[in-house]
């Protein structure tokens, strides 16, 4: 019991004891690194969204980088805060520029317009007959040949004559000719 009343002794007296002040050269550099890992951090949120919770963390690397940057001297504080302030979107700016070019964004795909129609379907200006009601879809034969179409919009009877508008991948748009 003796000797563990000598160690609370000894922690207590260690404890009010002040601590060695580092110098100014180190915490600058330290205040340096955690505004680098706050820029890193900044940086990966824009490819790997999280919710803010990887820009929280940035942000604490900033406020703590500020409190020692102030800590030395308000000069040095200053000159953290400015660099922070202009570096921060600037860091943005650059990974939102890379993302596109990450791999990590899908390419669109070419418009339905640009795509070349399917192998035997109508061309525009064909003619033929609706074999079902077209509401605005329904099937119509060309030249013998079934295929799946689509109206504008307007509603086409059976046994109507039809004209190909335009083919777009394998979709066939057609409208009534009036005679």
């Amino acid at each position: 019991m003796n000797s563990l009343a000598q160690s609370i002794a000894i922690l207590a007296e260690a404890a009010t004891e002040p601590a060695p002040a580092a110098d100014p050269e180190t915490l600058v550099a330290i205040a340096a690194v955690l505004v680098l890992l706050a820029m890193g951090l900044f940086f990966m949120e824009v490819f790997f969204p999280s919710m803010g919770l990887i820009t929280i963390m940035g942000l604490a690397c900033i406020g703590g980088a500020l409190v020692i940057a102030f800590g030395v001297s308000t000069t040095v504080g200053v000159v953290f805060l400015v660099a922070s302030a202009l570096a921060i979107p600037a860091v943005v700016y650059a990974a939102v520029k890379l993302l596109p070019r990450s791999g990590l964004v899908l390419e669109p795909d070419e418009p339905e317009a640009a795509k070349p129609p399917v192998e035997g379907a109508p061309m525009p200006g064909d003619r033929g007959v609706a074999t079902s009601i077209l509401r605005p879809s329904g099937t119509a034969v060309f030249a013998g040949r079934r295929h799946s179409v689509i109206t504008s919009g307007e509603m086409v009877e059976v046994n109507t004559e039809v004209e190909v508008v335009r083919t777009e991948g394998a979709r066939t748009v057609v409208r009534a000719v009036r005679s």
